[in-house]
């Protein structure tokens, strides 16, 4: 539906955005690149990754852009669909592959007087790539995958980032890092070598994260317990603790990455409130506790809608 290839890493270039899944895990078993700049890449890089693959196997042309689909409707006597497109037209196929995925439609809650705002409003997934944020008072609505990723980077310029969370989640170290040029080579050079890497990450990720979502587990309780102890460790004003700190499992929602979302948090320009929003007015946000906090620039990292 979109003018471009990668899915949601076409629709999503705000700033920080990367996987949360090794490099060397997240990409085809039969396509392995051995040229990964990270342990866990970029959007910028894993775009081009997909492009690459879409050329390699000449899939171009075969590929209809901005073909958005607004029914398929099985016809039971002659055994086939009849897809209906935006622009009206319709494509017939015997079999249909389901591949739309979930990370695409954005959402965003109607906070009261949300059109009112004065400034400039953006979702993280629709980015703003004229929106200056240098010096500007900003707020980011949320503070799950995406806003933890975006923080650190928007932290770095704007004078003022006031964070609103609705729910803490469980936030553990990323141990992102960059490779080698030494280990880039020895991956081209022994492909074995590269695909038992990707082996050791499954096998990692299958025997570690497994038993840490199974409700009630020993390893759940230990996984939660370190991620808890290392956010105390983290953050520097203890009075945040208490609202950075999960009520629930750890596995009911998903577990998060972040290697400088704390050290984010620690800088004088950031500010964290867990208090609500009430409304949105022309000058910035009304907080559950009557505050105006006056900015420029919205920043919905609020997640998508799955129906």
């Amino acid at each position: 539906k979109t003018d471009g290839i990668g899915g949601t890493w076409y629709d999503n270039t705000y700033p920080g955005a990367a996987c949360d899944v090794p490099s060397h895990f997240y990409c085809y078993s039969f396509e392995p690149n051995p040229n990964w700049s990270r342990v866990y890449s970029p959007q910028v890089e894993i775009q081009q990754y997909i492009e690459s693959c879409v050329d390699k196997y000449q899939l171009r042309p075969h590929i209809v852009h901005l073909a958005k689909v607004i029914e398929m409707r099985l016809d039971e006597a002659a055994g086939v669909w009849d897809v209906t497109f935006e622009d009206g037209s319709v494509a017939r196929a015997r079999h249909i592959i389901n591949g739309y995925g979930g990370l695409h439609k954005p959402s965003i809650p109607n906070f009261k007087g949300k059109d009112s705002f004065a400034g400039v409003s953006m979702h993280t997934a629709q980015w703003d790539r004229e929106a200056d944020f240098t010096g500007k008072r900003v707020a980011i609505i949320g503070s799950a995958a995406s806003a933890i990723q975006i923080i650190p980077e928007l932290a770095k310029v704007v004078s003022q980032l006031t964070i609103f969370q609705r729910t803490p989640n469980y936030i553990a170290p990323r141990g992102d890092r960059k490779y080698t040029q030494q280990e880039k080579q020895r991956f081209a050079r022994w492909p074995r070598l590269q695909r038992l890497y990707r082996w050791m990450i499954y096998k990692r990720m299958d025997l570690l994260l497994f038993p840490v979502t199974k409700r009630g587990s020993k390893a759940g309780r230990i996984g939660a317990r370190k991620v808890k102890e290392h956010m105390r460790a983290s953050v520097k004003d203890a009075s945040l603790h208490q609202h950075l700190e999960p009520s629930y499992e750890m596995g009911c929602k998903r577990i998060l990455l972040s290697d400088n979302l704390f050290h984010a948090i620690n800088k004088d320009n950031v500010e964290l409130v867990c208090n609500g929003i009430s409304a949105i007015e022309p000058a910035g946000v009304r907080c559950g506790d009557g505050r105006l906090r006056e900015v420029d620039i919205i920043v919905y990292a609020t997640g998508f809608d799955l129906d």
